[in-house]
């Protein structure tokens, strides 16, 4: 007696593992149900019974494609799950969207960039290049926490530690150190980002609402640049 092939055909001359995906189709199945996993996959609830039952002799890139996107996976990890080969125009479907929210990301940080050299030219036409009240007051007090930004070692410490706390942005960074020195006015939306950096070196009360009190009073006090 022959033993019995357990791999179904695509159509194309290969085959996909059907143990695999059977026994996944089962579980899933399980957790929801198999017309829900049907939606899921974009197929109707026929094709995912007959999937079941080995009944099925096909299966199409779009479905392998919306299976990557289901499990999460690079599609060329499905392929090789269902024992087929990729083809060389297939796209990726997990991996569009990862570049997808990279060039959104991307964009937005290049936004920023462009925001900040525009306020420096601005203030370097317009004669402000100096700090203001706020971002003296926050220089005074990270010189009496060891970082001299007017000292390189203690303006590539403080730079180091804007990176860790800012996860690496360094658009943000360089808001950060140019609105320290002058170079850009600190607005209100910046308030976040200074209190993420100033926290771990100036303690917890360093929060946007402190800040935001401290520009209040300094303008009060000195007026804005």
């Amino acid at each position: 007696m022959s033993k019995k092939n357990n791999n179904l055909p695509t159509g194309r001359g290969v085959f996909m593992n059907s143990d695999h995906f059977v026994d996944w189709l089962k579980a899933e199945s399980a957790k929801s149900s198999a017309a829900a996993l049907a939606r899921a996959l974009s197929v109707s609830p026929q094709a995912v019974s007959k999937w079941l039952n080995s009944e099925v002799k096909t299966i199409s890139p779009k479905t392998i494609e919306a299976l990557a996107k289901y499990r999460q996976e690079p599609l060329a990890n499905t392929y090789r799950w269902l024992d087929l080969p990729m083809p060389k125009n297939a796209s990726d479907p997990v991996d569009v969207e990862r570049l997808k929210k990279r060039q959104d990301e991307l964009e937005r940080r290049l936004d920023e960039a462009m925001d900040l050299l525009e306020s420096i030219n601005v203030r370097m036409h317009g004669g402000f290049m100096r700090p203001s009240p706020l971002a003296l007051f926050i220089q005074d007090q990270l010189y009496k926490a060891g970082y001299d930004l007017r000292d390189r070692q203690g303006y590539r410490q403080f730079m180091e530690m804007c990176s860790m706390s800012l996860d690496g942005d360094q658009v943000a960074v360089q808001r950060i150190i140019s609105q320290l020195m002058g170079a850009a006015p600190i607005e209100r939306r910046d308030y976040s980002y200074l209190s993420t950096v100033l926290m771990p070196i100036l303690g917890r009360d360093w929060n946007t609402h402190y800040l935001m009190e401290q520009a209040i009073n300094l303008e009060k006090d000195y007026g804005s640049f």
